[in-house]
């Protein structure tokens, strides 16, 4: 005679009632837990579980949705990688995402900081702006912000137009 097989399940669920979901949620934000402690320690099943309390409970629901950047804000932030303004480190802590995907992005957008002047993209000959006059800072300022409203404008048409304006690097003339 075969033996029939008994379905087991791991996990079990639980019910919270909405008084638990907020204590659980006050004491992640206050840091008295990080979200894979309070898993453990209330038996919640899955991260989407915290994060969607998180959402309608929490004071901050930005903290909860993963901020998505522009590909002008990843490229500027490449691009001051590149040139030794900024380090990936310093970038992943103020953009509130992971390092790697600040080196992802400094992969990407390698090629488009490429064109810069050899003495620009190396930190030895690189001229800080604190040895540039006022005027000088003020006119930097502006080519670079100038720089981002083109860019955001090439991705803008790109999106509407759904065409490639960049060059891709390796094509032929």
């Amino acid at each position: 005679m075969a033996r029939e097989k008994k379905l087991t399940y791991d996990r079990a669920h639980f019910h919270f009632a909405k008084e638990q979901k907020i204590k659980i949620v006050q004491e992640i934000e206050t840091g008295q837990l990080t979200r894979k402690e309070a898993m453990k320690k209330y038996n919640v099943v899955g991260h989407q579980t915290l994060n969607g309390w998180l959402l309608q409970f929490g004071t901050n629901p930005e903290n909860v949705v993963k901020k998505q950047y522009k590909k002008a804000d990843q490229r500027l932030a490449a691009y001051q990688i590149v040139t030794g303004e900024t380090t990936v480190d310093d970038t992943a802590r103020k953009m509130r995402v992971a390092p790697n995907t600040v080196s992802g992005w400094v992969r990407t957008y390698k090629n488009d900081v490429q064109h810069l002047p050899p003495s620009a993209s190396k930190k030895k000959k690189q001229v800080k702006a604190t040895d540039l006059d006022k005027g000088q800072q003020k006119e930097l300022e502006e080519l670079r912000l100038k720089v981002a409203g083109l860019e955001m404008m090439i991705d803008i048409a790109e999106k509407d137009l759904k065409i490639d304006i960049r060059k891709k690097s390796g094509t032929k003339l």
